[in-house]
């Protein structure tokens, strides 16, 4: 997404579940284009998106050597009246599209199955990712888009064993909170003193909460 603006106030951009999320949050003269393409425009008060993309997620699943995924994404009609949206996913080489109508200041959950022949899995020696992406439409142009990389694991346990892909992984890693004496780890000790991966390690803790007093 392309903004030409005026003045300094811009986006602000957000997490949420580690989903990304867009809030807008200026008041001046804007062009908002889309993939070269003039979508909307607003004179000293922005005039909002009709249909938005809230959130994405994904599950895949691994079942006799082949990889699936269930992706769902909701989208909310931010206006007022009834509006047909639809989304287009596109993944792994895979490409689904669903239409729905959606009243006004509604939310709706879309789902798409996909099945895959030919993906990679992700593991920590070969962390391989590929694009989601989530395209929202109206009235057949792009509204809203929302690109993440994703990866195709799944994560069980086993008794006491972590299971990723269905083998069992054991983490050893740094930056345990009780390596401090404060009890704060500190994100960018353990692998800016070069340790991590080359010293056999397979996990590092980034942040946690103190350590409790009592």
């Amino acid at each position: 997404m392309y903004l030409q603006q005026c003045g300094t106030h811009g986006i602000e951009a957000g997490k949420r579940r580690g989903k990304v999320q867009k809030h807008f949050s200026y008041f001046h003269t804007a062009d908002v284009s889309f993939d070269g393409k003039a979508i909307v425009s607003h004179y000293n008060a922005f005039t909002p998106f009709s249909a938005v993309i809230a959130d994405v997620e994904i599950t895949p699943q691994l079942t006799c050597g082949r990889w699936s995924a269930e992706t769902e994404v909701f989208v909310c009609n931010v206006s007022g009246r009834e509006m047909e949206i639809s989304v287009e996913v596109k993944l792994a080489g895979c490409c689904m599209e669903k239409t729905v109508t959606v009243g006004g200041g509604c939310k709706e959950r879309l789902v798409f199955a996909m099945e895959f022949d030919e993906v990679q899995a992700w593991s920590n020696a070969q962390p391989a990712l590929y694009f989601l992406q989530a395209v929202l439409s109206v009235n057949g142009e792009p509204a809203d888009d929302l690109i993440e990389r994703v990866g195709f694991r799944t994560v069980t346990l086993d008794g006491s064993k972590i299971m990723v892909n269905g083998e069992a992984v054991y983490l050893k890693g740094f930056n345990r909170h009780e390596d401090y004496a404060s009890g704060l780890c500190n994100p960018a000790s353990a692998y800016g003193a070069g340790y991590g991966s080359d010293a056999g390690g397979g996990s590092e803790c980034a942040e946690n909460l103190p350590l409790s007093q009592r």
